[in-house]
């Protein structure tokens, strides 16, 4: 839920607060480091790129809070 709202402030172009700023700005370091040449990412089969690691990051949340939201009716 946290990182839908974010990426809706994101998208509608308000202002961020800090929170926002940090949180965002971790989410693509974690998702540049991860497609590292020091890391595995580099089996993976195709061109994984950051914005491809940011996206799944972005999707699996979404996934998570969909299942939850289900479990808790």
């Amino acid at each position: 839920m946290i990182i839908n709202y974010f990426v809706g402030v994101i998208i509608r172009q308000e202002k961020p607060n800090i929170l926002l700023q940090l949180i965002l700005k971790k989410m693509h370091q974690v998702a540049t480091e991860s497609c590292s040449e020091n890391d595995t990412m580099k089996n993976m089969l195709g061109n994984v790129q950051p914005q491809d690691v940011y996206a799944a990051l972005i999707a699996i949340n979404q996934y998570g809070e969909n299942y939850l939201s289900r479990k808790n009716k």
